[in-house]
């Protein structure tokens, strides 16, 4: 999973501190820090939040600074850092504690997995990846998302990799569209506009919109279906 890194040790070992650091280095970019707890719960019991969130699907709290929301853990917290992905658009995602599967620093006594670094007080190695997984995000956030593997590499995650970790080129994918405007997902996989397609569907829809009462500056639109 792209745009994700683990941080992971000891208690009181500066991971903290460390995640401090990075997001004091990386301040331009969207940095969402989750962090795992071994607590049974977030919400205190008896607390009102606590009693609607036993009834409640989810629950919501907001202050004047900020908001935070609670729902249910599934049990799949990788899905759930994928809806994070999704409906945050973070840069980059760090995870304080073990998280298998994603590149990762591990601080000193702790041996688990096998971590892409481990800590010896040199943060700018540790800013260094912090760097290349952002810049992967970012190169895959640009790509169509369709997995086709005609540029030899498994999926758009991999060919994502190769742009920065091999000095392969974005105009390899051949349906990478720099001035694309409209993009299309059908049952929760992208589809492949073609220029004229594209061009078609662009100047219909703007048509559409400006025979209805929408706003005449149309920056965004976004249109759902779901079959009856």
């Amino acid at each position: 999973m792209l745009g994700v890194i683990s941080i992971y040790g000891p208690h009181s070992s500066g991971k903290t501190g460390l995640i401090e650091r990075i997001l004091e280095r990386f301040g331009k970019w969207r940095i969402l820090v989750l962090k795992k707890t071994h607590q049974e719960s977030l919400d205190t019991p008896g607390k009102d939040t606590h009693r609607l969130f036993e009834r409640a699907w989810a629950v919501a709290a907001a202050s004047k600074r900020e908001w935070v929301l609670i729902r249910r853990n599934e049990g799949d917290l990788m899905r759930f850092i994928e809806d994070l992905r999704r409906e945050m658009r973070p840069d980059l995602i760090i995870v304080e504690g073990f998280l298998e599967g994603v590149p990762s620093v591990a601080m000193p006594g702790d041996e688990r997995g096998n971590p892409t670094l481990v800590y010896d007080g040199d943060d700018e190695a540790v800013f260094r990846l912090v760097e290349r997984e952002i810049l992967k995000k970012r190169v895959y956030d640009i790509l169509p998302h369709l997995d086709c593997g005609e540029c030899g590499e498994d999926n758009c995650e991999a060919f994502a990799r190769a742009v920065i970790e091999r000095g392969r080129k974005v105009s390899e994918c051949k349906y990478h569209n720099p001035g694309a405007t409209l993009s299309l997902t059908v049952n929760g996989q992208p589809v492949y506009l073609g220029p004229f397609v594209h061009e078609l569907m662009e100047n219909v829809l703007m048509g559409i919109l400006r025979s209805l009462k929408a706003p005449k500056d149309i920056r965004e639109f976004e249109l759902r279906y779901r079959r009856r």
